[in-house]
């Protein structure tokens, strides 16, 4: 940005403005009728840029198993909850083949919430129980490691039920 300053004296006045509004020394001249109304300049539209890929495709293999509900407690502080309680509902995995991908890990509804307390209590879940799902477990690239498929019946029943803040 340039700043002109004009020195105005006595027996000095400033220098009159050329009909587009520009002083002979190179300056806006004042608002006033010396100077023409502005004209809006409208911007040629930009294309959008496009971020750069994170993670990158992955690759999964489907690893079939069987699942135990191992503990249905408190969520933890600061978890996403439903409106009305939620418990954490934690389930160990264990594949029907080999025992490289056993995991442990919480029941989790669509955009990570815990499942609400009546839906749990509705299905009669308790620890100890076992059912069969699968774990879609990465084999090439940077995304989530472990994808856990519970019983379609949980997640449709819990995810209806919960009501999200």
């Amino acid at each position: 940005m340039f700043v002109i300053v004009l020195a105005v004296g006595p027996g000095c006045s400033p220098p009159e403005p050329s009909a587009d509004g520009i002083t002979p020394e190179g300056g806006i001249a004042e608002e006033g009728p010396e100077r023409p109304a502005r004209r809006e300049v409208v911007p040629e539209p930009i294309e959008e840029a496009v971020a750069p890929r994170v993670g990158g495709a992955c690759d999964y293999d489907t690893v079939a198993g069987t699942g135990e509900v191992l503990s249905i407690g408190d969520v933890p502080e600061g978890a996403r909850v439903c409106e009305g309680g939620s418990v954490q509902l934690m389930v160990r995995f264990r594949p029907h083949e080999g025992d490289e991908n056993v995991r442990e890990l919480p029941f989790l509804l669509r955009g990570e919430f815990h499942p609400p307390a009546s839906c749990v209590d509705a299905l009669g879940l308790k620890a100890g129980d076992t059912f069969e799902m699968t774990m879609d477990v990465i084999t090439k690239g940077t995304c989530t490691p472990w994808v856990p498929t519970m019983p379609a019946a949980w997640t449709e029943r819990c995810d209806a039920d919960c009501v999200r803040p």
